[in-house]
């Protein structure tokens, strides 16, 4: 009975497990679906290299990244670079040098394909690679002299067929010398090609790439090795140089038929005042404090040093106090071209320096007189004139801050009159000289000045009057007055376009006393620990007229341990300000300066301005 039950039961259990199991399909195929046709994962249809289409140039040496991309059945992509096995056409040209990268190594055309080991699919597109052939091979430098016993440093410079240059070569090629016996050829400590001198004559070094097959170019090659010392010159012959700055110094060597070799990394360095300007190995030199210094260099195994001229003369100079353009004027014909120099005044310096270097030229009418930004050529495209400045990089600071900036003219087909001053103050009852010069399209100029008819917009204020050869501007009254010269003869008059009339101011007693920069939106001038920089200060009058006023007011600062104020005794242009530390000062003018003698124009009662200064 129990064997029944028993056998009855393992039946019962074999059926639920039959039906729980018909179930769960159900469940898994979802209602009506059928388990033999459940979707499968999407596949592979395409493979696509890229760069695509074009020939890829590149030179021997260079390496082209490859990137393959798989496009599915579902229409989605997936990166597939790193599984990818890739092959050149031609390994000798372009080698495969890892997944999806290529390396250029000799002249010639290659193909690069892909092969998926996953889905057994090859690239349906190809990377198509042209390899530039070297055409050309020079030996640099240009110049190739070896001292007797020294090295020159050689490299082999390349030229392909298709036009790119300046391609060093130099690891790719073979050396040799014609003769060995004057020049060897030999690598350097640091794997760089050495020429060295072994006994005085001529030969050539010739550099051969076997790959491409080009050897380097004959007369670039030509190699003199010399061993009669006669002098030792450093270059530059002077330099202005800004204190904590450095400059490279070059030391040639003078030896027989006047040839020049480069002694630079084999002399001795010798300077005047170590505290001033020091020079290390190698001809780098490092300005240390202001004044002037001699650098000379010294050859030790012929004992020759430098001397006089064939030395350098070093400034180093101070804080920047002025920026100028030279010439001030300057007239042009339409179509001529001029250039202008910027000019910078140092302390501690007498002179000022010519500054080339990052400097920014602008024009205030490109119309008439365009400028070249970098280097202040102008060029008159129309008549007209124009006011040319320029902004000194390092300094941040430009020339119309330091009233440097410069005027261009430019002369139509008639010529143009200019009339001297351009500008001036007169007292009440006191005259000034004028002159009118004619500007003739060819630059040529005529003084005119008796010819001319003269006029004064406000005679009121400036009249005009001529004694003998002589045409003089008298003031009359407070205000300003333009004076204008008007030729009959050639029908040009100052105020027509690129001339010049004069504005002649008679002050009336003094209104206001100005100091420029004005404060910023704190109320305070802000300036930098240890950037001098230059304040002004400006007088107006009554009548419109107007006076720099720097070295007749009495510059005075709260507290010189923060800040401290030049009043042109000690020196320093007078307004130079020298900010020592953080803090905030109150500056002061007095005008007129106490204890010094009267203005040319007093004011009725002393004035005073003040200005606070903060120091960061």
């Amino acid at each position: 009975m129990l064997r029944s039950v028993a056998m009855i039961s393992r039946a019962n259990k074999r059926k639920a497990l039959v039906v729980a199991g018909v179930a769960l399909c159900g469940v898994l195929s979802g209602p009506g679906r059928d388990p033999a046709r459940a979707e499968k994962p999407p596949r592979i249809t395409a493979i696509a290299l890229e760069p695509s289409g074009d020939k890829v140039s590149l030179l021997p040496g260079e390496q082209q990244a490859i990137r393959a991309t798989a496009t599915y059945s579902d229409k989605s992509t997936e990166d597939v670079t790193g599984r990818l096995v890739y092959s050149s056409s031609k390994p000798e040209v372009v080698e495969i040098v890892g997944l999806g990268l290529a390396r250029a190594i000799k002249g010639g055309d290659a193909e690069v394909k892909a092969y998926d080991p996953v889905s057994r699919k090859d690239a349906r597109t190809s990377v198509k690679i042209k390899v530039a052939k070297l055409k050309r091979i020079d030996l640099v430098p240009e110049v190739k002299v070896i001292p007797l016993g020294r090295a020159l440093e050689l490299h082999a410079i390349a030229t392909c067929d298709n036009g790119r240059s300046g391609i060093d070569v130099s690891d790719r090629v073979t050396w040799s010398s014609d003769k060995s016996s004057i020049a060897a050829v030999e690598a350097g400590p640091d794997g760089a090609m050495l020429g060295r001198g072994v006994s005085a004559g001529k030969t050539k070094i010739l550099a051969f790439e076997p790959l491409d097959r080009v050897k380097s170019d004959s007369n670039s090659g030509k190699v003199t090795v010399v061993a009669k010392l006669a002098a030792v010159v450093v270059d530059p012959e002077s330099v202005a140089l800004r204190n904590g700055r450095t400059v490279a110094l070059i030391a040639s060597g003078v030896y027989e038929s006047d040839t020049i070799a480069d002694l630079t990394p084999y002399v001795e360095w010798i300077s005047s005042h170590e505290s001033i300007a020091s020079v290390a190995p190698g001809g780098l030199l490092t300005a240390r404090g202001i004044g002037s210094a001699t650098i000379a260099a010294h050859e030790p195994e012929s004992g020759i040093t430098s001397a006089g001229e064939d030395s350098a003369a070093i400034d180093v100079v101070g804080a920047l106090i002025g920026l100028a353009v030279s010439p001030a004027t300057l007239t042009l014909p339409i179509g001529g071209t001029g250039r202008l120099t910027a000019l910078a005044a140092f302390e501690g310096r007498d002179e000022p320096v010519q500054i080339e270097q990052d400097v920014l030229w602008k024009s205030s009418n490109t119309a008439s007189v365009a400028i070249e930004s970098a280097t202040g050529v102008v060029r008159c495209a129309a008549g007209g004139a124009a006011t040319i400045s320029f902004t000194e990089a390092e300094s941040s600071s430009g020339s119309t801050a330091y009233a440097g900036d410069a005027r261009v003219a430019c002369v139509s087909d008639v010529p143009i009159v200019q009339v001297a001053p351009a500008k001036k103050l007169l007292a009440v009852g006191k005259s000034a000289t004028l002159t009118a010069l004619l500007i003739k399209p060819d630059g040529k100029e005529r003084d005119i000045t008796t010819r001319v008819v003269w006029t004064s917009s406000r005679r009121d204020v400036v009249s005009v009057a001529r004694s003998g050869d002589l045409v003089r501007g008298r003031g009359v009254a407070p205000g300003t007055a333009v004076i204008t010269a008007n030729d009959p003869v050639s029908g040009t008059t100052s105020d027509g376009p690129g001339g010049t009339s004069s504005n002649l101011s008679v002050p009336g007693p003094a209104k206001v006393l100005k100091i420029f920069p004005s404060p910023s939106d704190s109320g305070a001038i802000e300036l930098t620990t240890g950037t001098p920089f230059l304040l002004k200060a400006r007088v107006d009058f009554e009548g419109g007229a107007n006076q720099g006023a720097n070295a007749i007011v009495l510059w005075t600062s709260s507290n010189t341990s923060v800040l401290q104020v030049s009043n042109g005794d000690d020196g320093k242009q007078a307004g130079l300000a020298k900010p020592l530390r953080s803090g905030d000062v109150t500056v002061t003018m007095q005008y007129p300066k106490p204890g010094a003698p009267p203005p040319q124009f007093p004011p009725a009662q002393p004035m005073s301005k003040s200005v606070k200064v903060r120091v960061r």
